[in-house]
């Protein structure tokens, strides 16, 4: 009888919303039949709300369940800040555990670098190692000096990280923006393989579409919804009649830019969801 491969999906959570979400639920749903499959995350994953939001066909029977161990989850979810590359790091160092008592044939994060015992496949939305980050992203204690230095140090010395492991991966980039930044920093193009967009849609003639622009992701400070109000002022200002349509779930409690609820007054073609 011929033996199935054995794919172990690593990603913390696996619930929507959130693209990288959408991406590792496309990959399972296009492994889960044809492969053994096993995730590695923090929480169980949340296969009903991803087939609700996705429109995939994920079942909990297809796939074998790892999870951190609790007491390290509940530590690392009650810290002041997401940490999300120190939760990286535990998820990498977890990984090489579990792979001293079970064998995988191929290895496969959709939480961008990731080191593996062997050679495997990430998927990666944004550079891990890229130092630019948001100003959204830091606290008033990243400013110190030396502290984000030492942050990225003990994270990479947790998960046991080593730099050839992470190029010597089949690296796939969510867009040439992500890949370049990628290439920039380990000196490996990337393939690039966009997120998927699943659905039918009516194809319609140019002549019957409107003039509007459609801003589609997260709604939340790093995402700069500011600069987007901006742009469509300008392109306004120089006599094209645009509308702007902002897509997505709200990210930070509360936050609503001011230019954005200016725009909406003066312009009917705003829209939220």
């Amino acid at each position: 009888m011929f033996e199935r491969k054995k794919v172990l999906l690593a990603h913390p959570y696996l619930a929507p919303p959130g693209g990288g979400a959408g991406v590792a639920a496309y990959v399972l749903q296009a492994l889960q039949g044809e492969y053994d499959i096993s995730i590695v995350c923090y929480r169980p994953p949340a296969y009903e709300s991803l087939n609700c939001y996705f429109g995939t066909a994920l079942h909990a029977e297809h796939f074998t369940l790892y999870q951190v161990p609790k007491w390290i989850t509940w530590l690392l979810e009650h810290q002041p800040t997401p940490q999300a590359l120190l939760k990286n790091c535990v998820l990498e160092a977890f990984i090489k555990r579990l792979a001293q008592r079970h064998h995988f044939d191929i290895y496969f994060s959709t939480i961008n670098e990731l080191g593996f015992p062997i050679r495997g496949i990430q998927y990666v939305h944004s550079p891990r190692a890229y130092p630019v980050r948001p100003a959204t992203d830091y606290r008033w204690f990243y400013r110190l000096p030396g502290v984000l230095k030492l942050y990225w140090t003990c994270c990479s010395w947790i998960g046991g990280t080593i730099w050839a492991d992470l190029r010597r991966n089949l690296t796939l980039a969510n867009s040439n923006y992500i890949a370049s930044l990628f290439e920039a920093y380990h000196n490996v193009k990337p393939r690039i393989v966009f997120p998927p967009v699943p659905g039918h849609f009516t194809v319609q003639p140019w002549a019957e579409k409107k003039h509007r622009i459609v801003c589609l992701g997260r709604i939340a400070p790093a995402k700069d919804l500011p600069k987007v109000v901006e742009i469509i002022r300008q392109l306004r200002a120089l006599g094209h009649d645009l509308s702007l349509l902002v897509i997505g779930a709200w990210n930070c409690s509360g936050f609503i830019p001011p230019s954005l609820l200016s725009f909406a007054g003066a312009a009917p073609g705003l829209g939220q969801t």
